[in-house]
């Protein structure tokens, strides 16, 4: 989780410079209390969201756009 923190911290600061970029912080809405990904937002692999974890993003994206 450090290395995708870090990663998302380098995309944010991307976005200040950037024309066109739009950095938009998702992290946390996909982590339980504890701090770990929340199983049912990710199909098997672990990595693509699920149709839950879509709503989610559908629901975040919304609330920016």
């Amino acid at each position: 989780l450090a290395v995708i923190r870090e990663m998302n911290g380098l995309l944010a600061e991307l976005a200040k410079t950037e024309k066109n970029f739009e950095y938009i912080d998702l992290f946390e809405a996909f982590l339980d209390d504890k701090g770990q990904p929340r199983p049912d937002l990710f199909v098997q692999d672990g990595t693509h969201f699920s149709r839950k974890g879509y709503d989610v993003l559908a629901g975040i994206l919304r609330g920016n756009f």
